[in-house]
């Protein structure tokens, strides 16, 4: 792991100095997650889609939760 940690460690150098920051962006949000360690929730701002799109499975299935 170690090797990941100098390579996030040089991502961010290259970032400060701002060197090729599209690259420095995608490659530390490709290894964010690894060097994050562990956690027991992840909270999202999923994106709207209409409720008449949305497959009727899972409307279904999740019909109660959205009317508590």
């Amino acid at each position: 792991m170690a090797s990941l940690t100098e390579l996030y460690a040089k991502i961010k150098r290259l970032k400060k100095e701002g060197k090729n920051k599209i690259w420095t962006r995608l490659l530390k949000n490709s290894f964010a997650p690894l060097l994050m360690g562990k956690f027991d929730f992840v909270v999202g701002n999923p994106p709207w889609v209409r409720w008449g799109y949305m497959p009727e499975g899972y409307r279904d299935a999740t019909l109660k939760l959205w009317k508590e």
